[in-house]
C-alpha cells in the first residue's frame, strides 16, 4: 500500500505552511500527548491501508518540526520501517506563526480530543498546552478540555504532573485519578512508590483508593517523617496480595487509621458468631466509618432459612444474647 493517499506538495508561494510534505522521520519529534496506548492495532492498520491522515506540525522553541497531532502514527510508521511521513503544517491566521502558540495548542487539543483521552493524557495535554501558549489563552484551552480555570479538577491535573512516573501509568490504566495523584505530590518519593505499589497490587475501586489515600495521608501528617513509609513497608500492608487483596488492604488501612472502630467491628463479628445463627446465612457486618453505628446484613437462600432466622430472632428477643451485638467501647 502507498504511504499516503495524499498528493505531496513541495512548496509554492507560501512555502511549506499549509502544504502536505513528506518529511524524514529522523527529523521529527512528537508533543507528549499520548500515554499508555498500545500501538499494535495502529501498526496493523497502517501496514494494510496506509496512512489515512497526515501528521500535523508546528515548530518547537528551537524552530524544529514538532508533531502536535499524530504522535502515535509517527511511532507506528517508525516501527514499520518507513523513512518519511506526510506532514501538514497548518496555515496560521493573520499575525500568527507556526511556532507553538495558543492557536496551535487549541488545534492540537481539538484534534487529540477526537480520539478520547485517558486520565494520564488529560494531564499531559493540559501541561503541554500551558507551556505552548500564553496565560491569556489558558481559559479557552481549559474550556476545550471541559474545565473552567481554577476548578479543583484542573488544579489536580497540574498537581498530578508533579509526580508522573508510575502515576501516569496507573492513570492511563484507569487505576488512579488525577485527584489521587495530586494528593501524592506532597509525599516523599519513597512514600509515593510504596503507595503506588500497594494500589498496583490490590487494584482498589475508585471509592476505595480515594479513601485509602486520604487515610494514609492523615497517618502521614500525624505520624511525622518516615512514619508512613514504615507502615507501607511493614507486614500489615507489604505482604497483601491474592484474590482478597482489596478487602484485606481496606481492613488493614482502616485498622491503622481508626483502631477503635476496627476493634469494635472485630468484637461485633465475634458476638455474631457466638449467637450461632442458622447455617446457610451469609453475614455482612459493615461499620459506618463516621461513627460507631453498624449495619448487619443477613442473606438467606430459601424459605426454610428465613423460617429458621425468624425462630432464632424470637429466641434472642426473649433473652439477653441480642445485647451482644450492640457492644460499646467498654
Amino acid at each position: 500500500m502507498p504511504l499516503s493517499p495524499y498528493p505531496v506538495d513541495t512548496g509554492g508561494q507560501d512555502g511549506w505552511q499549509g502544504q502536505i510534505l513528506e518529511i524524514p522521520l529522523a527529523g521529527l519529534a512528537a508533543a507528549p500527548l499520548s500515554h499508555g496506548r498500545p500501538l499494535e492495532d495502529l501498526v496493523k492498520s497502517i501496514g494494510e491501508l496506509g496512512l489515512l491522515r497526515p501528521l500535523w506540525l508546528a515548530l518547537d522553541g528551537d524552530g524544529r518540526p514538532l508533531v502536535i497531532s499524530g504522535g502515535r502514527r509517527l511511532a507506528a510508521l517508525a516501527r514499520l520501517g518507513f523513512r518519511k511521513a506526510p506532514c501538514l503544517a497548518p496555515r496560521p491566521g493573520p499575525g500568527q506563526t507556526l511556532a507553538c502558540s495558543s492557536f496551535l495548542a487549541a488545534l492540537a487539543l481539538t484534534d487529540n480530543l477526537g480520539r478520547g483521552l485517558n486520565q494520564a493524557e488529560l494531564c499531559l495535554a493540559w501541561d503541554w498546552a500551558r507551556k505552548a501558549s500564553e496565560p491569556p489563552a489558558w481559559p479557552t484551552l481549559a474550556g476545550l478540555l471541559g474545565f473552567r480555570p481554577g476548578t479543583t479538577r484542573l488544579v489536580a491535573l497540574e498537581k498530578a504532573m508533579e509526580v508522573q512516573g508510575q502515576t501516569l501509568d496507573l492513570m492511563a490504566q484507569g487505576r488512579l485519578d488525577p485527584e489521587n495523584a495530586a494528593l501524592l505530590a506532597a509525599w516523599t518519593p519513597e512514600e509515593r512508590a510504596l503507595a503506588l505499589d500497594l494500589v498496583a497490587r490490590t487494584g482498589p475501586s475508585r471509592q476505595n483508593r480515594r479513601q485509602w489515600l486520604e487515610w494514609l495521608d492523615d497517618l502521614r501528617r500525624s505520624g511525622g517523617p518516615g512514619f508512613l513509609a514504615g507502615l507501607l513497608a511493614g507486614p500489615a500492608l507489604a505482604a497483601i496480595s491474592g484474590p482478597r487483596a482489596e478487602k484485606s488492604a481496606r481492613e488493614a488501612i482502616h485498622g491503622l487509621r481508626f483502631p477503635f472502630l476496627s476493634d469494635l467491628a472485630r468484637r461485633r463479628r465475634e458476638a455474631l458468631r457466638d449467637l450461632a445463627l442458622p447455617e446457610g446465612l451469609k453475614i455482612e457486618l459493615d461499620p459506618d466509618f463516621e461513627d460507631v453505628t453498624t449495619t448487619i446484613g443477613l442473606t438467606f437462600s430459601d424459605k426454610d432459612s428465613l423460617g429458621r432466622l425468624a425462630q432464632k430472632a424470637l429466641e434472642l428477643s426473649e433473652g439477653q444474647a441480642l445485647d451482644a451485638l450492640w457492644l460499646l467501647e467498654d
